[in-house]
């Protein structure tokens, strides 16, 4: 697996519940005080956990469609609907567990990413660099 689908999934994640890639609310300019980390460090986790919820969910989609022409509902719209809501709840299930360690995963790749950034903020180069 690619991990820039990785990255671009969590990006997303990030921006859609407005959360910059350090894990700190962005609006308006506006960082968060250090010592919120703990309230950012659970929208982070909620995040990561809705995506791996809809991860779950489309995952049971998919195998159900292998599963013949009835399905686990039957035929017909509301076959389809109530297959739908039922992927959806045990995808949150499944997630608000241990899931499939897709969320733990985006986490931890999360914070080795904001690690990497500052590490490198905090270096300072020296001459020029020879080609």
């Amino acid at each position: 697996m690619d991990i820039n689908h990785i990255d671009n999934a969590a990006m997303q994640v990030q921006n859609k519940h407005g959360l910059s890639s350090a894990g700190h609310v962005a609006s308006a300019g506006h960082v968060a005080p250090k010592n919120d980390v703990s309230n950012e460090e659970r929208k982070l986790k909620k995040a990561a956990q809705s995506f791996e919820s809809f991860f779950i969910a489309m995952l049971f989609e998919k195998m159900q469609k292998t599963s013949g022409e009835n399905g686990l509902f039957g035929k017909g719209t509301s076959g389809e609907v109530y297959g739908q809501l039922f992927n959806h709840a045990l995808g949150d299930q499944l997630a608000a567990q241990q899931g499939i360690g897709l969320s733990k995963m985006l986490v931890e790749h999360l914070h080795k990413k904001d690690a990497q950034k500052e590490a490198l903020s905090n270096t300072k180069l020296s001459g020029p660099i020879d080609r």
